[in-house]
Protein backbone atom coordinates (compact mmCIF):
# COMPACT_ATOMS: atom_id res chain seq x y z
CA UNK A 1 0.00 0.00 0.00
CA UNK A 2 1.25 3.41 -0.60
CA UNK A 3 -0.11 7.34 -1.04
CA UNK A 4 1.27 8.96 -3.76
CA UNK A 5 1.10 13.29 -3.14
CA UNK A 6 1.69 15.43 -6.07
CA UNK A 7 2.59 19.14 -5.62
CA UNK A 8 3.94 21.39 -8.49
CA UNK A 9 7.31 22.01 -8.43
CA UNK A 10 7.30 25.63 -9.98
CA UNK A 11 4.68 26.83 -7.24
CA UNK A 12 7.62 26.39 -4.56
CA UNK A 13 5.19 25.87 -1.50
CA UNK A 14 3.49 22.66 -0.02
CA UNK A 15 0.28 23.49 -1.01
CA UNK A 16 -3.25 23.00 0.87
CA UNK A 17 -4.45 19.66 -0.11
CA UNK A 18 -0.82 17.98 0.49
CA UNK A 19 -0.85 19.95 4.00
CA UNK A 20 -4.41 18.00 4.36
CA UNK A 21 -2.95 14.86 3.53
CA UNK A 22 0.00 15.72 6.06
CA UNK A 23 -2.56 16.12 8.61
CA UNK A 24 -4.36 12.73 8.24
CA UNK A 25 -1.20 10.88 7.75
CA UNK A 26 0.19 12.06 11.33
CA UNK A 27 -3.13 12.06 12.80
CA UNK A 28 -5.04 9.85 11.32
CA UNK A 29 -2.46 6.38 10.18
CA UNK A 30 -1.75 4.30 12.50
CA UNK A 31 2.24 2.64 13.44
CA UNK A 32 5.25 3.80 13.79
CA UNK A 33 6.13 3.29 10.56
CA UNK A 34 2.96 5.29 8.92
CA UNK A 35 5.05 7.81 6.93
CA UNK A 36 7.32 5.15 5.28
CA UNK A 37 4.11 4.15 2.73
CA UNK A 38 4.12 8.41 1.73
CA UNK A 39 5.56 9.41 -1.76
CA UNK A 40 5.85 13.00 -2.18
CA UNK A 41 5.94 13.40 -6.04
CA UNK A 42 7.56 17.06 -7.59
CA UNK A 43 5.71 17.21 -10.78
CA UNK A 44 6.26 19.76 -13.67
CA UNK A 45 10.25 19.22 -13.44
CA UNK A 46 10.35 19.67 -16.91
CA UNK A 47 8.69 23.50 -16.94
CA UNK A 48 10.65 23.61 -13.27
CA UNK A 49 14.31 25.88 -13.42
CA UNK A 50 17.13 24.11 -11.78
CA UNK A 51 16.60 26.60 -8.64
CA UNK A 52 13.02 25.43 -8.15
CA UNK A 53 13.80 21.73 -8.52
CA UNK A 54 16.55 22.43 -6.11
CA UNK A 55 14.21 23.86 -3.54
CA UNK A 56 12.09 20.55 -3.63
CA UNK A 57 14.93 18.47 -3.03
CA UNK A 58 16.88 20.58 -0.92
CA UNK A 59 17.73 19.60 2.79
CA UNK A 60 18.80 22.70 4.34
CA UNK A 61 16.76 24.81 7.33
CA UNK A 62 16.65 28.16 8.13
CA UNK A 63 17.85 30.02 10.80
CA UNK A 64 15.04 28.60 13.11
CA UNK A 65 16.23 24.96 12.38
CA UNK A 66 12.68 24.52 10.19
CA UNK A 67 13.21 22.67 6.28
CA UNK A 68 13.29 24.95 3.81
CA UNK A 69 12.88 22.77 0.72
CA UNK A 70 9.07 21.84 -0.15
CA UNK A 71 9.81 17.67 0.52
CA UNK A 72 11.44 19.03 3.91
CA UNK A 73 8.60 20.91 5.04
CA UNK A 74 6.25 18.23 3.64
CA UNK A 75 8.17 15.31 5.70
CA UNK A 76 8.99 17.93 8.87
CA UNK A 77 6.39 15.41 10.97
CA UNK A 78 7.92 11.96 9.60
CA UNK A 79 10.69 10.29 11.87
CA UNK A 80 14.07 12.47 11.09
CA UNK A 81 11.81 14.59 8.91
CA UNK A 82 12.73 12.33 6.18
CA UNK A 83 10.81 10.63 3.22
CA UNK A 84 10.36 9.67 -0.05
CA UNK A 85 9.92 11.97 -2.69
CA UNK A 86 10.33 11.92 -6.32
CA UNK A 87 10.16 14.51 -9.56
CA UNK A 88 8.21 13.61 -12.62
CA UNK A 89 8.08 15.44 -16.19
CA UNK A 90 5.62 14.98 -18.71
CA UNK A 91 6.72 11.35 -20.02
CA UNK A 92 8.93 10.79 -17.52
CA UNK A 93 7.68 8.90 -14.57
CA UNK A 94 10.80 6.55 -14.11
CA UNK A 95 11.74 8.13 -10.22
CA UNK A 96 7.85 7.32 -9.34
CA UNK A 97 8.11 4.23 -10.99
CA UNK A 98 10.89 3.48 -8.71
CA UNK A 99 9.50 4.49 -5.44
CA UNK A 100 6.74 2.69 -6.51
CA UNK A 101 8.82 -0.84 -6.90
CA UNK A 102 10.72 -0.03 -3.06
CA UNK A 103 7.32 0.70 -1.30
CA UNK A 104 7.59 -1.09 2.03
CA UNK A 105 5.67 -4.37 2.15
CA UNK A 106 3.41 -2.51 5.24
CA UNK A 107 -0.20 -2.22 4.65
CA UNK A 108 -1.81 1.73 5.44
CA UNK A 109 -3.89 1.89 8.22
CA UNK A 110 -5.96 4.64 9.34
CA UNK A 111 -8.13 5.48 12.28
CA UNK A 112 -10.53 7.80 12.62
CA UNK A 113 -8.74 10.84 14.67
CA UNK A 114 -10.36 12.52 17.43
CA UNK A 115 -13.02 14.86 16.40
CA UNK A 116 -11.81 17.83 18.95
CA UNK A 117 -8.29 17.08 17.64
CA UNK A 118 -8.85 16.95 13.96
CA UNK A 119 -10.85 20.47 14.65
CA UNK A 120 -7.83 21.78 16.51
CA UNK A 121 -5.10 20.85 13.72
CA UNK A 122 -7.38 21.74 10.90
CA UNK A 123 -9.13 24.87 12.20
CA UNK A 124 -5.15 26.43 12.65
CA UNK A 125 -4.12 25.45 9.28
CA UNK A 126 -7.33 26.40 7.08
CA UNK A 127 -8.53 29.46 9.44
CA UNK A 128 -11.93 28.28 10.58
CA UNK A 129 -13.25 27.93 13.86
CA UNK A 130 -12.69 25.30 16.14
CA UNK A 131 -16.07 24.55 17.35
CA UNK A 132 -17.51 24.61 13.88
CA UNK A 133 -15.56 22.69 12.00
CA UNK A 134 -15.24 20.21 14.99
CA UNK A 135 -19.29 19.96 14.93
CA UNK A 136 -19.63 19.86 11.00
CA UNK A 137 -17.00 16.45 11.39
CA UNK A 138 -18.90 14.94 13.73
CA UNK A 139 -22.05 15.63 11.75
CA UNK A 140 -20.06 14.21 8.19
CA UNK A 141 -19.29 11.01 10.07
CA UNK A 142 -22.62 10.43 11.76
CA UNK A 143 -23.63 11.10 7.94
CA UNK A 144 -21.15 8.46 6.24
CA UNK A 145 -21.98 5.63 8.78
CA UNK A 146 -25.58 6.49 8.14
CA UNK A 147 -25.48 6.00 5.00
CA UNK A 148 -22.80 3.49 4.72
CA UNK A 149 -25.25 1.72 7.03
CA UNK A 150 -27.99 2.09 4.60
CA UNK A 151 -26.32 0.84 1.32
CA UNK A 152 -25.13 -2.08 2.88
CA UNK A 153 -28.93 -3.13 3.78
CA UNK A 154 -29.83 -2.48 0.35
CA UNK A 155 -27.26 -4.90 -0.87
CA UNK A 156 -28.06 -7.22 1.87
CA UNK A 157 -31.74 -6.71 0.32
CA UNK A 158 -31.19 -6.89 -3.28
CA UNK A 159 -29.53 -10.42 -3.17
CA UNK A 160 -32.11 -12.22 -0.88
CA UNK A 161 -34.58 -11.16 -3.83
CA UNK A 162 -32.34 -12.90 -6.55
CA UNK A 163 -31.83 -16.65 -6.57
CA UNK A 164 -27.96 -17.78 -6.63
CA UNK A 165 -27.49 -19.51 -10.17
CA UNK A 166 -27.97 -23.15 -10.08
CA UNK A 167 -30.98 -22.60 -7.70
CA UNK A 168 -33.90 -22.40 -10.99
Amino acid sequence: DGVIVTTPIPDGRVKLGAQVVQMLVQHGFLGEDKWQNIILVGTKADRSTPEEIELFKTDAENEKGQPMGIAGQFFSMAPGGKGTFVTTSKGDYSELRQAIAGLPDLKVQYGSPDAAKMAEVFSEKLGVEKELFQKELEASRRNFRGSSMLSLRKRSASRRRWPRRGMI
